[in-house]
């Protein structure tokens, strides 16, 4: 795969990953480029549900329309609980969770790029 194949592969799982997280209510939702911190993975999403029972719609979400969209079935931890689920994409790590977890302040401290915010 060439490099801009494989930077179109990263933009299309974004969008689906966002847009999961979008249609069923995310809130909190930020995205963080961490290609430059680690070659696991190039962006990690957090996002938060209002409920445990939300948490987990947002990590089925996230499973389904990843799977769609001719991903590779993500790995999934945490889903008995629902206080905090990550859902392994490859390339990305998306992490649904209730607010208290929710926390971004982590990856501000290793250099992450929120790609959500405003320039």
């Amino acid at each position: 795969m060439t490099e801009t194949a494989a930077k179109k592969d990263v933009q299309k799982l974004q969008r689906t990953v966002v847009d999961s997280l979008e249609d069923v209510k995310a809130q909190q939702l930020v995205v963080f480029d961490t290609e430059h911190i680690s070659s696991l993975f190039e962006r990690v999403v957090i996002a938060s549900g209002t409920s445990n029972r939300q948490t987990k719609a947002l990590a089925a979400s996230v499973r389904d329309k990843v799977r769609e969209a001719g991903f590779p079935k993500p790995r999934i931890e945490g889903e008995d609980n629902g206080e905090w689920i990550i859902v392994d994409c490859g390339l990305w790590w998306c992490i649904s969770c209730n607010p208290r977890f929710a926390s971004t302040t982590t990856w501000k401290k290793f250099g992450a790029k929120n790609l959500c915010a405003p320039n």
